[in-house]
């Protein structure tokens, strides 16, 4: 038996890439199992604008689904936070999750100016 592969998602395919205005967040739901899922990645992309505010940053949350009826933690799981990001720049964090429902929260953490958001899930089977 060969072993679990890693397909990859259309990027964008969680929250499709675009602007995220100041202070906001966007949400979505990642499904990682069902198709004989054993998990997947989430990929969170972040592009600057020209100019960053010294409140910089963007950050992921990854709430599990803590039951059938769709109830999420309160608590995230998992956190990752960009900071002291540099104006005109793209970063990218890859996370592999175990298999599962989550809900994904993205953050801009810059009070005054918006950045551009990309969230991409690829599963594991």
């Amino acid at each position: 038996m060969a072993g679990p592969i890693v397909t990859a998602g259309t990027a964008g395919n969680v929250i499709a890439s675009g602007p995220l205005a100041a202070g906001g967040t966007a949400t979505a739901t990642v499904d990682l199992s069902t198709g004989g899922a054993f998990g997947g990645d989430i990929a969170l992309r972040v592009t600057t604008g020209s100019s960053v505010a010294a409140t910089n940053g963007c950050r992921l949350d990854v709430f599990p689904q803590g039951d059938a009826g769709g109830a999420y933690d309160t608590v995230a799981a998992a956190t990752y936070p960009f900071s002291g990001l540099s104006a005109s720049s793209t970063y990218q964090k890859t996370l592999r999750l175990p298999t599962g429902v989550y809900k994904v929260v993205a953050t801009n953490l810059d009070a005054t100016n918006a950045i551009t958001v990309q969230v991409t899930s690829s599963r594991i089977a």
